[in-house]
């Protein structure tokens, strides 16, 4: 994540790890909407916060197709220093 750097990702400044402790830290820039979907631990699913309600299978599949091919374009375009 450190060499990320393009607009529409957050960026992540520093990672804080302790030996005395079983905590990590990461210093990332502030998400001014927050997140959108969150796992639902009694029901093993993922919720969408926004439209409060569940997401399909998929919907999660494509949104994690968005994620890799984001990812991809990423690499394509220069965007990791």
């Amino acid at each position: 994540m450190k060499k990320l750097n393009h607009l529409n990702l957050i960026k992540l400044h520093e990672i804080i790890d302790s030996n005395d402790s079983d905590k990590m830290y990461m210093v990332i820039d502030f998400a001014e909407n927050g997140q959108i979907i969150e796992w639902d631990e009694d029901n093993s699913r993922f919720y969408h916060l926004r439209q409060n309600a569940y997401i399909e299978e998929d919907e999660l599949r494509k949104m994690f197709r968005q994620i890799i091919l984001g990812v991809e374009d990423c690499k394509s375009c220069e965007v990791m220093k």
